[in-house]
């Protein structure tokens, strides 16, 4: 119920990096969290930069206009990013400006439109900075005009209250994103590959965090709040330590805070000890059950049994894979792959994408030709399939490959390419159709998605594989 300011925020130096080139939205999507292939000019999206091993480098917003790319973070970032994101520029048409000082930002809350007094120079991105609507005006340094603007303190129980982490406060570089709710507007589940993607997909599908900010709600006074806070430990009830809490604000009817709370006691409702008063944690673990999704025809009662012939034979140069189709659930897309195999159309394909702790991917008739090896994943016959969406990804599901929900909104699969799910992948079901598994020789797979890779994800040494109906030969 805490509402924005009336005024803006203006919360002083920033980093702002411009991208310009034909290849910067490439470049820079496949080094965030965020699918940056669906921002348009005039938005601005929230996005994380990452390790490999999936540690927070940076929380940023990225903007667009339609020549250039800018994505801006926190000032004490200034040299780290630039350096991170220039290790990265190779063969790419991309430039990296520091504009960092020609500009200050200023945030509108609930302004869809930028002012008619501000100067026309301004940088202007529709963004849901504090996850409510609003806009971001970039104004340069040499203009005199300033928005009228809240004080910043101001602005700290919307950002506690909207669970938003403050970086070197309440995130670090020892954070993992999904500790910290980046998922709800940060992370895309859907785009292609980003450098810490393994680490984010296996927490998605096989694991979970240990840890998760947390929103606290103290009944004290508000006039007891400080105005100055350092981090203070929070313990249970029976004075175990379980948590740190890190920011503290009131506006003036309640106190909030964030801490960074175990997993096992994040839990609504839920009491700690901070600073010598009693917080209630009003906030669920941000770990995602998995409710409401499609019910599996696998478990359907009274099914039809399978038969032979839905048998497909994969071989590779690294083993053999045995695949049953399931032509209940998904009777389209198996009689597709049938009639390929019998065409021999996969005969030559390569795994064209291997992503470790996630899935192999193939089946496009381009990737014959390793002279076009930038055009992979590409290709087709010329047609797509529609949806049958049901069965759900498990470790060796056989699923069809498609374009995303903005060109394809209703979900129809690619016409020849497939994955092969090296891992349980359940952020993926309701999304893509599953016609098939694994049931022998998933060894095969586990030894194809470990090769080395070039950026794109594609086996540096090509991985060919041909197929045929019916089991191989004893």
């Amino acid at each position: 119920k805490i509402k924005a300011p009336t005024g803006a925020w203006m919360p002083g130096p920033r980093i702002l990096l411009k991208l310009t080139g034909e290849d910067r939205i490439r470049f820079l999507n496949g080094q965030v969290t965020q699918d940056l292939k669906k921002l348009q000019s005039g938005q601005a999206v929230r996005a994380a930069l990452i390790t490999a091993k999936g540690k927070l480098e940076a929380d940023c917003r990225i903007g667009a206009t339609s020549e250039a790319l800018y994505l801006d973070t926190d000032a004490s970032l200034r040299e780290s990013i630039r350096t991170r994101l220039e290790k990265f520029i190779v063969a790419d048409d991309v430039t990296l400006e520091d504009v960092s000082d020609a500009f200050r930002l200023a945030h509108l809350p609930a302004f869809t439109s930028t002012p008619t007094d501000a100067p026309k120079d301004c940088l202007s991105f529709s963004s849901a900075r504090f996850r409510e609507s609003g806009l971001d005006l970039w104004i340069p340094s040499s203009s005199p005009w300033n928005p009228a603007a809240s004080p910043l303190p101001d602005w700290e129980p919307l950002r506690i209250a909207r669970g938003l982490p403050r970086w070197g406060v309440d995130v670090d570089t020892n954070t993992l994103p999904p500790e910290a709710g980046f998922e709800s507007d940060a992370i895309s589940s859907t785009k292609g590959c980003y450098i810490g993607q393994e680490v984010i997909s296996r927490l998605r599908s096989v694991g979970h965090v240990n840890r998760h900010l947390c929103i606290l709600g103290s009944r004290l006074s508000p006039s007891t709040c400080p105005s100055s806070f350092l981090s203070a430990s929070c313990s249970s009830e029976d004075g175990k330590v379980v948590g740190s809490l890190s920011s503290l604000a009131s506006d003036g009817h309640h106190i909030l805070a964030l801490a960074m709370v175990q997993r096992n006691h994040a839990n609504p409702g839920n009491s700690v000890l901070a600073g010598g008063s009693t917080w209630t944690l009003f906030t669920a673990s941000a770990e995602e059950k998995q409710t409401n999704q499609p019910k599996d025809t696998a478990d359907m009662k009274d099914k039809p049994t399978l038969v032979e012939e839905d048998i497909v034979t994969l071989t590779t140069p690294d083993g053999v894979m045995v695949i049953k189709l399931d032509s209940v659930a998904a009777p389209k897309h198996a009689e597709n792959f049938k009639k390929l195999v019998k065409e021999g159309f996969y005969d030559g394909t390569t795994f064209h994408r291997v992503i470790p702790g996630f899935m192999i991917q193939g089946g496009d008739p381009l990737s014959k030709d390793q002279a076009k090896r930038a055009e992979h994943g590409t290709g087709g016959p010329g047609y797509t399939i529609p949806a049958e969406i049901g069965k759900k990804h498990k470790r060796g599901s056989l699923a069809a490959a498609r374009q995303g929900d903005q060109v394809n909104p209703k979900r129809e699969s690619s016409g020849s390419q497939f994955y092969i799910c090296v891992v349980d992948t359940a952020f993926l079901d309701g999304q893509y159709t599953v016609f098939g598994e694994v049931i022998e020789g998933m060894e095969v797979a586990d030894k194809i998605v470990a090769k080395p890779r070039d950026a794109r994800d594609n086996p540096k040494e090509p991985v060919t594989m041909k197929a045929k109906l019916g089991r191989p030969k004893s």
